[in-house]
């Protein structure tokens, strides 16, 4: 694989409240800090309402699509360049890596490399894939289970890139004395019977300060989508942390690895393994911040063995 290859980031505007917003940008900066030519396009999610086919777009799409002016937004400081439609389409005709989130389906691009990430289970928001042979698939964590599917390639390591406003989190937590009642968040947990008390304060749509500040002096913490950020922050920010969990779904199917579990009580009620680990979350998180370099290098290199 040439060094010059462009590697794009398929991927909405950033929203430092989205949690896969956050990773899909932050991957295109630790690319760039690699050396790599790595920029951000817009996301397209659906194969047959691609941003080629002009007939599905609107006045305002067309405009945008060939105005050559960036479509999206990145956060302040990111070395990834935001490209627009029409330059992307141009770069996957020149053998681009494309690098789509679970979202996509199929090729909108119609690159002829293609990476999908997997930041959560890829059939949960669409109840449908659409994968081509030849793509190869990455996992955000070993939470994403592996499939045997025809023609694709699952990478034996998964790409965990991440990026945490914990330091809010630390700095709105009250001491335990001070502390009172309850602070839930549904996001994609819906359709589960509520187990919090009825005054619990819904974060759900909270920007991260205000969320911070509601933990910050909140006792227990309820979330009922079990692969959320939100539940180890609100540990940082001194909470009690319960996670609800899915029909069906047992304890170590859910995170296989212990350490993904520090500070988490998997259930309805406080676990006594939550409080003992609860003051190693905050270090795991910095920990992951820290090996995103790495992780990525590991990452690049094992595309390489395939998409040459």
């Amino acid at each position: 694989m040439k060094d010059t290859i462009a590697w794009v980031i398929c991927a909405p505007p950033y929203n430092p409240d989205s949690g896969g917003s956050i990773c899909l940008h932050a991957l295109a900066d630790v690319l760039c800090g690699l050396g790599l030519d790595a920029c951000l396009a817009p996301i397209q999610v659906d194969e047959m309402c691609s941003p080629f086919d002009l007939r599905a777009l609107s006045k305002s799409w067309r405009r945008r699509l060939f105005s050559g002016h960036k479509t999206i937004t990145t956060s302040l400081g990111n070395r990834a360049a935001c490209i627009s439609a029409y330059k992307a389409r141009q770069l996957a005709k020149d053998g681009a890596i494309f690098i789509y989130p679970e979202l996509v389906l199929g090729n909108p691009y119609q690159a002829r490399r293609v990476v999908r990430w997997l930041l959560h289970f890829p059939m949960h928001f669409r109840k449908t894939a659409l994968w081509h042979a030849g793509d190869l698939i990455v996992r955000f964590n070993d939470a994403v289970p592996v499939q045997q599917l025809s023609g694709t390639h699952f990478l034996e390591n998964s790409l965990k890139i991440v990026q945490y406003p914990w330091r809010i989190y630390q700095d709105a937590a009250a001491p335990a004395s001070q502390r009172k009642g309850n602070a839930y968040l549904v996001r994609k947990g819906k359709n589960k019977p509520f187990i919090h008390s009825a005054d619990a304060i819904c974060v759900d749509d909270l920007s991260h300060t205000e969320t911070a500040r509601i933990l910050g002096q909140c006792k227990t913490f309820y979330s009922y989508d079990p692969y959320t950020a939100y539940s180890l922050l609100a540990v940082v920010a001194g909470c009690q942390s319960i996670v609800v969990p899915d029909e069906g779904v047992s304890l170590e199917r859910w995170y296989p690895d212990p350490a993904d579990r520090y500070g988490l009580s998997y259930g309805s009620t406080v676990s006594p393994e939550s409080e003992l680990t609860a003051p190693r979350v905050l270090e795991r998180l910095q920990q992951a911040e820290a090996s995103n370099i790495k992780v990525a290098a590991d990452f690049v290199h094992e595309v390489s063995q395939y998409l040459t």
